[in-house]
């Protein structure tokens, strides 16, 4: 009888742990949860030029002075004592691209009665294009082509859907840019012409 008892004993214990185990199993089953982190980013501008909206031409090196040289009866050439800087600011986060382009007006002299300086021609170099904060992806897309005249029909700085995002700069060197003079052509005058620099919204191909 008292072994009967005993095994009784032990089988009730047992099945009495197996509850238990059972019970912790189930507790520590549940041992993942998710934690949703969020930011939202609206539209930005230039804070050094407020009201200039999210898509903004910076800057633009404001002169340039091919400087001063004698008439030659020969073709000449005058090189420009400043690089050309051109920075666009693209904080709108649609990734669209945008376009530059750059037009001049006639090179006309400050004679009393103005003349033209008939076929000179301003050459720019094929631009070197840098993100402000270095971001290769920001720049991958855009292209600054060479140009031999942004008198005739001006040059484009185009930037492809994906890219230009933040502050671009592109960068003509100053050896690349120039003056180009038929030669006799000139009076003995100083000659001027306004390079304008336009944004537009999307690339142009």
């Amino acid at each position: 009888m008292k072994k009967t008892l005993l095994t009784t004993a032990l089988i009730s214990g047992a099945v009495l742990g197996l509850g238990a185990m059972n019970s912790v199993s189930a507790a520590d089953s549940n041992t993942s949860k998710d934690t949703t982190a969020s930011a939202t980013f609206t539209q930005g501008e230039d804070p050094t030029n407020p009201g200039s909206g999210p898509l903004s031409l910076k800057d633009a090196t404001p002169t340039i002075n091919f400087g001063t040289k004698a008439i030659s009866a020969e073709k000449d050439t005058l090189n420009s004592d400043t690089a050309v800087d051109v920075t666009v600011n693209d904080l709108r986060g649609t990734f669209v691209g945008w376009t530059v382009k750059v037009s001049g007006t006639k090179l006309m002299s400050d004679e009393t009665t103005p003349t033209e300086l008939k076929g000179a021609t301003i050459s720019l170099p094929a631009g070197e294009v840098s993100s402000a904060d270095t971001n290769p992806d920001a720049v991958a897309g855009i292209t600054a082509a060479a140009t031999t005249n942004v008198l005739d029909g001006g040059a484009s700085i185009v930037a492809s859907a994906g890219s230009g995002t933040g502050a671009i700069k592109t960068k003509y060197a100053q050896n690349g840019i120039n003056l180009g003079v038929i030669g006799g052509s000139a009076h003995a005058a100083k000659y001027t012409t306004t390079l304008n620099w336009t944004l537009t919204d999307g690339p142009t191909k």
